[in-house]
C-alpha cells in the first residue's frame, strides 16, 4: 500500500429499532450501509446510506375464493367468518394504510423492503401493492407458493428503486425429528441489493 493511499472499506451494520404501528404487529428496523472510502491521508470522504427493513404479519390475509387442495373454507364468504367482499378490501385498506406509513418517521421514502407472513397467494399481494392508498409508491413482491395445509406462505415486499432482488428461494420447515407428514410454510429467502451491497433478507 502507498503512503498517499488507504484502502477503502464498507462496513454494514443494523441497528435494529422495534417500532409498533397503528396497533398491528408491524416492526420496522433501520439497516444503515456505513460506506467509509479513504481515498488520500488529506482527502477524506465519509458516505451515509440509510434503509429501512421491516416485518408486518398481515395475519390471514385471504381472498374470497377458494384454492384448490386448500383448507381455506373459512375464509369464504359461506365460511364460518362469513368472508367476502367487504371484509376483504376493509383489511386490504387497512394493511395498505400500514404498510404506507412504515418507517416514513424515519424516511421520508418510506420501506426498502417488508416481509410479511400469513398471506394465502400472490393474488391478495397483487390486490395490496395495487391498493389506491400503496400504488403510489410503486412496490413489487416475491412469493413462492408453499405446502402449507391451510395456504398461507410468506412473502417479501419491496420498493424496486431501493432494493434489487437477484434471487430467491423456499428453504422448507423441518422438525427436529424430521417428521415428514407436518406441512407448513418454510423461509422466503431473497437475495439483492440494496445500497450497492448484496444483503440476505429471510421472511
Amino acid at each position: 500500500m502507498s503512503n498517499d493511499y488507504f484502502i477503502g472499506f464498507i462496513t454494514i451494520f443494523t441497528a435494529v429499532i422495534s417500532i409498533m404501528l397503528m396497533g398491528n404487529r408491524a416492526f420496522v428496523f433501520l439497516l444503515c450501509i456505513f460506506l467509509s472510502v479513504f481515498t488520500k491521508i488529506d482527502a477524506q470522504e465519509q458516505k451515509y446510506d440509510f434503509y429501512s427493513v421491516g416485518f408486518y404479519n398481515l395475519e390471514n390475509l385471504f381472498d374470497t375464493i377458494h384454492d384448490a387442495g386448500k383448507n381455506d373454507y373459512e375464509f369464504l364468504p359461506d365460511g364460518v367468518n362469513r368472508w367476502g367482499t367487504l371484509k376483504y378490501t376493509n383489511k386490504l385498506k387497512n394493511m395498505a394504510t400500514v404498510l404506507n406509513e412504515m418507517g416514513t418517521d424515519v424516511l421520508p421514502a418510506g420501506m426498502a423492503a417488508v416481509g410479511v407472513s400469513e398471506i394465502e397467494n400472490s393474488r391478495v399481494l397483487e390486490d395490496l401493492v395495487k391498493h389506491e392508498v400503496l400504488a403510489p409508491r410503486g412496490w413489487d413482491f416475491i412469493h413462492i407458493e408453499g405446502p402449507d395445509r391451510r395456504g398461507v406462505d410468506c412473502a417479501l415486499l419491496y420498493n424496486p428503486k431501493l432494493f434489487k432482488p437477484i434471487n430467491s428461494k423456499l428453504a422448507p420447515y423441518t422438525t427436529v425429528d424430521n417428521d415428514t407428514t407436518y406441512k407448513t410454510r418454510g423461509f422466503l429467502i431473497v437475495s439483492g441489493e440494496m445500497g450497492g451491497e448484496v444483503v440476505h433478507i429471510i421472511v
